[in-house]
């Protein structure tokens, strides 16, 4: 056979088993986000990132381009200080003086008329930059001119000599030199080869240095740097030629992955954490200029865009707050108001009250309800009051049924005859339960007070007491103040009378009873409590509120006629385990 199953699309499914089991305000809120508020922030916000990443993308581009324009100077003056440095080797005289030189058959008054005759002036004269040009070997100093007198210094030499003849670009270092006998420490970059002999090219003769300050260096570049960039040069080693920020003169990036990805292309842009990276390569030498700009430095204009887009979100969330609150003060509002008349039906308020005074569909809606509510509460009541007649009744039929001056009679003969024959015990016991017996008929009246409920208590224990001697013990406790409230009469002698033959009976070695009556929440409570052997609490429960056919006819004889005199916030509570009972009572306050 087959079953017939029922298709739904996701948003039906979804309706059905997941906005439909929520309640009216979250329902209507949840819709309105669903279906207006949230397609509103999302079409914005995907507006607003469009034009967002287009505007960042445009800007990163023309950043870029600045960069190369401010590279073409850089490139420029790595290519003139080449075109020098070849100048210099070339030159004649400058072949002949270093072979004079370094002839060691040449007189050294020769070699010094010959190192003062020899001058570069002219062609440091008309590039400035130059700060000074050395010619040496591994031992000496040949020649130098410039605005300072430099140390032989000799760490870069063997890379220079490696290439044989090609020019060597050395990143900055710290220049020790000397200026009218003050020494200075600066940083510099120098252009370093080789000059060998043009007519015996394996044949090394010398080496050249051009040194050229750092800060020429920068400022070729700089002009474009902002407070939140910072600017540098870096060879394909990962040693850095120049920067902006000085600190950056010691460092080396050849460990750094971007190191790679700025030789791998001749110019672009890339973004690492909040920083975006612009380089341009040159081939010679090989040099990168980089920029690192603050990712947030070029959004100014897209920054523009977002706060308009968040505006616009916030509108939207305003005015869909203001159609909510609207909708909830007209209709959720008036229909939950209802709702929660209509649920304290289970806590015995039958009346509804007037919360909608409109014309419409909720108004209309309020008013049947209180019509009904009125005619409930009318039949309730007429119940209520007939149940009452009934238990009232029967009570009285069962006093009926003793004739009381005959027993009190019948009982006070017995206690003289006790008395008579010397039997005090009897005598203090027939009292007792003379005692039991007037307060359990009061006279026909259902109300006594706690003094009175208290003594019969006392004339009840001391018959329990000669009945079972030491195996039972009574403790009462009574908070002050309390012994003239009023009462239904026999609500405590029950509830020790089943705390002895429920509990304290079935427990080897009998037990003990302890009473206690005090005021607590504007209430009486009496809690009777004993260490004996414990009842099926659950089941006791059930029974004492109707859902159950197990017999505790004390128990639930008292819980019924304090709920019915008193309202369903009073009445009996129980609580067992194997260490023992406890049954505790609730009573309204009223005095005698």
């Amino acid at each position: 056979m087959k079953r017939n199953i029922q298709k739904y699309s996701f948003p039906a499914f979804f309706l059905d088993h997941r906005i439909h089991h929520l309640h009216l305000r979250t329902r209507f809120i949840l819709q309105l986000i669903l279906f207006l508020i949230l397609p509103s922030i999302i079409i914005t916000q995907a507006v607003s990132g469009y034009i967002y990443n287009h505007d960042y993308k445009i800007t990163c581009e023309s950043q870029l381009r600045k960069l190369e324009q401010a590279h073409v100077g850089l490139i420029n003056f790595c290519n003139d200080l080449e075109y020098v440095s070849l100048s210099i080797l070339s030159d004649s005289k400058t072949q002949s003086f270093i072979k004079q030189t370094i002839n060691p058959d040449t007189p050294i008054g020769q070699k010094q008329r010959l190192a003062m005759n020899y001058s570069l002036f002219p062609l440091m004269d008309s590039r400035k930059f130059i700060s000074t040009i050395t010619i040496f070997n591994s031992s000496d100093i040949f020649f130098q001119n410039g605005d300072r007198k430099e140390t032989l210094y000799l760490r870069y030499t063997e890379q220079a000599i490696a290439l044989k003849g090609k020019p060597f670009w050395t990143p900055a270092y710290i220049r020790i030199s000397t200026y009218n006998g003050v020494k200075y420490e600066d940083a510099v970059v120098s252009l370093i080869r080789v000059i060998n002999d043009l007519y015996r090219f394996e044949r090394k003769l010398a080496i050249e240095r051009i040194t050229v300050r750092e800060n020429y260096i920068c400022s070729l570049y700089s002009a474009m740097n902002t407070d939140s960039s910072r600017m540098y040069v870096v060879n394909a080693k990962g040693s850095v030629i120049s920067a902006t920020d000085k600190e950056m003169l010691n460092m080396n990036f050849a460990q750094d992955e971007k190191l790679a990805w700025l030789f791998s292309k001749n110019t672009g842009f890339f973004e690492q954490g909040n920083k975006v990276y612009f380089f341009s390569t040159q081939a010679s030498p090989n040099w990168s200029l980089v920029m690192i700009e603050e990712r947030s430095a070029l959004l100014s204009n897209a920054k523009i865009i977002m706060i308009l887009g968040l505006v616009n979100i916030v509108l939207i969330v305003v005015f869909g707050i203001a159609f909510i609150l609207a909708q909830n003060r007209n209709i959720i509002k008036p229909i939950l108001q209802l709702s929660k008349e209509t649920s304290s039906f289970r806590e015995g308020n039958f009346i509804i009250h007037r919360v909608c005074t409109n014309s419409d569909e909720i108004g209309q809606l309020n008013r049947s309800l209180e019509k009904m509510s009125v005619y409930i509460k009318n039949l309730i009541e007429q119940e209520y009051k007939s149940k009452l007649s009934q238990k009232e009744m029967e009570l009285e039929y069962l006093q009926s049924q003793i004739n009381p001056h005959f027993l009190y009679n019948t009982l006070d003969s017995i206690r003289w005859m006790a008395l008579m024959r010397g039997e005090q015990k009897i005598a203090a016991q027939i009292e007792a339960l003379s005692d039991v017996f007037r307060h359990s008929l009061n006279s026909g009246e259902k109300y006594t007070t706690l003094k009175q409920e208290i003594a019969s208590l006392e004339a009840y224990m001391l018959i329990q007491k000669s009945r079972y001697g030491d195996n039972i013990a009574y403790h009462l406790r009574i908070q002050e103040g309390l012994e003239n409230y009023r009462v239904l009469k026999l609500f405590i002698q029950p509830l020790v009378e089943n705390a002895i033959l429920h509990g304290i009976e079935k427990k080897i070695g009998g037990g003990t009873v302890w009473v206690e009556i005090s005021e607590w929440e504007g209430k009486i409570k009496c809690s009777v409590r004993d260490d004996g052997a414990g009842s099926d609490e659950a089941e006791i429960n059930q029974y004492i509120r109707g859902n159950s056919k197990r017999v505790s006819f004390a128990l639930r004889n008292i819980h019924e006629r304090i709920q019915l005199e008193y309202g369903p916030e009073y009445g009996l509570q129980f609580f067992s385990s194997q260490e023992g009972t406890t049954v505790i009572l609730l009573l309204p306050i009223k005095k005698d």
